[in-house]
């Protein structure tokens, strides 16, 4: 809805625009001026701006309805008779006298509840139903919509859950459903482990165009001979900026921060450098923002500066003389199908492995809470590392010559 005024030989006319139920323009009365704050004997130029006002108090009016619509949509779940809220409540705080202790952890488990909730309520499923409508759960994957604008239309698409997130779905529900069944005193039958239908899923999920497949490793002599040719194509600070991630293992938007700190009137610090006096080198903490579920003090990462390229690395970090490569010239430069800008990261497990760090330390140094992660994600199962050799001293037996 809009005002737009217009000239004309003696004075002004406004045109009165309408989106209910579809698009209608009409002329507005000179009566009816006043109920826009406009008068006949009002200048074009004053009637122009006193429109342009009160077609900005609409939209705003508008964008708080939205919003309101949305936040009322998503929080539904609270209010649905299948989950009545002293029985949620009681269920959250049993979830929390679990994993006291374990702040981390239980984060994830409440993300993993809200998730059931909102399943829950689209599908209007009851626990007494979910061993028969396990297929349902299964086939459902929690498809949410997202918008992809474009020049003149918005696109939507389907974003399923993976099949590990799945599994993990459904070990929540199937603690829901006892836990409802122990309050009510009634029987429940657990949802059965995917089985096959995880391979057919994953599969499944791999064929959509909108979901990326895990970023390629990147390998450090593959980086090290392409040195001279970034150089010679200029690119010497896309090169420095994939050295610094391989060797601390950052996520892009933590490099990116790097540059942030650097500036001189940026009061926010992505990361600071502290001396190890015990064991004589530099230690590099790093802000995971991303961590937002966690008190400001928890969010830092420790990673010692011990490798002689990560000495070379934290020069060219408080330089700032890196910048983030673009993915197409990555393809171009490497030749390596899904080489990107989270490839550093994801290769600097082998290459840590490779020179006798521990498993534990490495997820220590790329933030995780859990080694199964580093395991399962950023571990390359088709690396790997033969035993040093050593010297074998055969001994006769009695009878050989």
């Amino acid at each position: 809805m809009g005002i737009f005024p217009y000239k004309t030989k003696k004075s002004f006319g406004v045109i009165l625009e309408t989106w209910t139920p579809s698009r209608k323009t009409q002329k507005l009365e000179p009566s009816n001026y006043p109920t826009y704050n406009l008068n006949e004997h009002m200048t074009y130029e004053q009637a122009k701006d006193i429109s342009r006002d009160y077609n900005k108090a609409e939209r705003l009016k508008k964008q708080k309805e939205a919003t309101l619509t949305l936040e009322i949509q998503s929080n539904s779940y609270l209010n649905d008779k299948s989950l009545p809220k002293l029985l949620v409540q009681e269920f959250e705080n049993e979830l929390t006298k679990e994993y006291k202790g374990n702040e981390e952890r239980l984060e994830t488990i409440l993300q993993h509840w809200l998730a059931c909730k909102k399943l829950l309520n689209r599908t209007k499923m009851d626990y007494t139903e979910f061993f028969d409508k396990r297929f349902t759960i299964f086939e459902y994957y929690g498809k949410e919509y997202h918008t992809v604008k474009n020049k003149k239309k918005k696109a939507y698409s389907k974003k399923p859950w993976s099949a590990d997130y799945i599994k993990r779905i459904t070990k929540m529900l199937n603690k829901w459903g006892s836990f409802c069944a122990r309050r009510r005193g009634t029987f429940f039958e657990p949802i059965p482990k995917i089985g096959i239908r995880f391979n057919q899923i994953a599969e499944a999920r791999r064929t959509i165009p909108e979901i990326r497949e895990p970023a390629t490793p990147l390998n450090w002599d593959d980086l090290n001979n392409l040195k001279t040719k970034f150089e010679n194509e200029k690119l010497k600070h896309q090169w420095n900026w994939l050295f610094i991630g391989l060797f601390y293992g950052l996520r892009p938007s933590e490099i990116e921060n790097l540059k942030k700190s650097n500036q001189p009137n940026k009061k926010e610090k992505f990361y600071k450098i502290e001396y190890d006096s015990i064991n004589k080198i530099n230690v590099l903490f790093i802000y995971q923002n991303k961590l937002k579920n966690l008190p400001e003090n928890r969010r830092w990462k420790i990673i010692p500066v011990f490798e002689p390229e990560q000495v070379e690395a934290l020069k060219l970090i408080q330089s700032g003389e890196f910048k983030k490569p673009l993915n197409k010239t990555l393809k171009r430069l490497f030749e390596i199908d899904g080489i990107g800008a989270y490839s550093p990261r994801k290769g600097m497990t082998d290459l840590f492995l490779s020179r006798n760090y521990q498993l534990e330390d490495i997820a220590t140094f790329l933030g995780h809470s859990s080694i199964e992660t580093t395991w399962r994600h950023y571990k390359n199962k088709f690396a790997y590392k033969l035993p040093e050799k050593t010297e074998r001293h055969l001994k006769a037996v009695p009878g050989e010559k």
